[in-house]
């Protein structure tokens, strides 16, 4: 069995450390920014968007210790360290956070990450992982978008 975690209210609280780190950067996302790329929201240049992101990294970086876990993270650590090679994180976050929330967290070594991902790209790491499996999603309208477009059982943590 094949199993999948959406990292950001699913397994982490991470919503205010991202809202405080793009304050920090200089920008105040709109009320709705989280879980949608950056680039849907942002209004800059690309050389601004380069430098907030650049910004915004470095004061994320300094609030990994205020995140908290959600239960669910449990379940990703026991299934990480028994199952090898069959459970997946895949998220919209950045690789450069996934690493530092690896480590802040000690996820389980052998726990492959899928990072920066939109909707379809996580249609797409379901597929490449296995035809079917279960999906920890906490976003209703991803859960139903994936639902429609694979064989996985979504679970909505919603």
């Amino acid at each position: 069995m094949q199993y999948a975690f959406d990292l950001d209210g699913t397994l982490i609280d991470s919503r205010e450390a991202v809202y405080r780190s793009y304050i920090d950067a200089g920008v105040t996302p709109p009320k709705d920014f989280f879980g949608k790329p950056f680039s849907e929201w942002f209004e800059g240049t690309a050389d601004e968007a380069n430098v907030v992101r650049a910004k915004k990294a470095a004061a994320y970086a300094s609030r990994v210790d205020s995140i908290t876990c959600l239960p669910l993270m449990s379940l990703f650590k026991i299934l990480g360290r028994q199952l090898t090679d069959q459970v997946t994180l895949v998220t919209g976050a950045s690789a450069e956070s996934v690493r530092l929330l690896a480590s802040r967290f000690a996820f389980p070594l052998n726990v492959a990450y899928v990072t920066g991902c939109t909707m379809g790209d996580k249609v797409d790491a379901l597929l490449r992982t296995s035809e079917e499996g279960i999906m920890f999603e906490d976003d209703r309208a991803v859960a139903a978008y994936l639902r429609k477009h694979t064989r996985w059982t979504i679970c909505c943590t919603c």
